[in-house]
């Protein structure tokens, strides 16, 4: 599914995604009615306690450091947008809005009763993993006396657990375009300045040479003394160096305005094993990720107080700044621009010291 070349590719696992996740929720708000129609008449034995009571607010600057980056980090999950617009019937911003409307406010129906029901099923016992918390061989919970009354084989938990597996299956691949999308960018842009600052060796050699005939020509012109030859041969050369001087200033600006065309260009140009190479290599380094890192919270933590916390709250400041043509100091729009500025810097920090800290203990 990595493989594939166009988002479009994916519209019908991206279908069986939908159908998994509406599954969950339906398993989840199935558990939820059952434990609050039946928790009154369970009767636990001493080895099950009951229900942890629920914590309507969990705060601390832990949590607050801890939680905060991930949320910037699934704030700038977005990286498809653009490939999305290209990508439709009728690109318009009415329609991409209308999309990003649809398919965010449905993520947050489904994503937001799934945490509350299940919390409210489980209590404050629940872990990362929702399913082990109503279930689980090493440490069974009051939800498992219901199980044990309703669904004995535990059939809907196995098929919820598999769904999972395909929605994050079918997940995997919308992140990897992106990426691979990314890293050409990158590579071509690299190419683009080794092969620009190797024409700016060539035009300074260039300028080199006509500076030194320009030298010999002068001592000739010295030692044969003559006047009128050397006004005639300087106007010559005058000319010469300000027509190179031209096309030098010329080509400079014709490879900086034609830089986009020739990255546009190299899109287009489609190379199979570049493919392969890149979305392999991303797939093998996915998977020794996801075998030697027991706790990827810490990693997507740093990575929202980092590169996300970058892209949203402090490139785009200094941006503003850059192109605002008015005092730095003038209109309360600048002020709050440098605040947020200020505050985004104080935030990274703070962040990755304390994940440093926690991670050591």
């Amino acid at each position: 599914l990595s493989l594939l070349r166009s988002l479009r590719a994916l519209k019908f696992t991206s279908v069986i995604a939908v159908a998994a996740i509406v599954y969950i929720f339906f398993v989840v708000f199935l558990y939820f009615i059952l434990y609050m129609v039946h928790k009154d008449s369970i009767s636990y034995p001493p080895e099950i306690p009951p229900r942890l009571p629920i914590e309507y607010w969990k705060g601390g600057l832990d949590s607050f450091l801890r939680g905060l980056p991930i949320f910037i980090l699934g704030l700038t999950c977005h990286q498809n947008l653009f490939k999305i617009y290209h990508e439709m019937r009728d690109p318009s911003s009415k329609n991409l809005n209308s999309a990003g409307f649809i398919s965010i406010g449905f993520a947050i129906v489904i994503y937001v009763s799934i945490g509350s029901f299940g919390y409210i099923t489980v209590g404050d016992a629940v872990t990362s993993q929702l399913f082990d918390s109503y279930d689980s061989p090493e440490k069974p919970s009051h939800f498992s006396l219901i199980f044990d009354k309703f669904d004995p084989n535990r059939i809907s938990l196995i098929i919820a657990r598999l769904s999972l597996a395909i929605l994050v299956m079918t997940a995997y691949p919308m992140q990897s375009h992106p990426a691979r999308d990314s890293t050409f960018q990158l590579m071509a842009l690299l190419t683009d300045c080794v092969k620009g600052r190797l024409n700016g060796y060539k035009q300074l050699s260039e300028i080199e040479e006509v500076i030194q005939s320009n030298s010999e020509v002068e001592s000739i012109q010295e030692n044969e003394g003559s006047r009128v030859e050397s006004e005639i041969d300087e106007e010559r050369i005058e000319e010469h160096s300000q027509e190179l001087r031209g096309l030098l200033a010329h080509d400079r600006a014709t490879s900086n305005a034609a830089q986009s065309e020739v990255v546009a260009e190299k899109e287009i140009i489609f190379s199979w094993p570049k493919h392969i190479i890149v979305t392999v290599t991303f797939c093998v380094l996915t998977l020794i990720a996801a075998i030697f890192i027991t706790d990827l919270s810490i990693i997507l933590a740093f990575v929202g107080a980092t590169g996300s916390n970058a892209i949203a709250f402090i490139f785009g400041p200094i941006m503003y700044f850059k192109i605002s043509t008015n005092s730095l100091y003038k209109g309360k729009r600048k002020l709050l621009t440098l605040l947020l500025l200020i505050f985004s810097l104080i935030f990274m920090i703070s962040v990755l010291i304390f994940l440093v800290i926690d991670s050591v203990k």
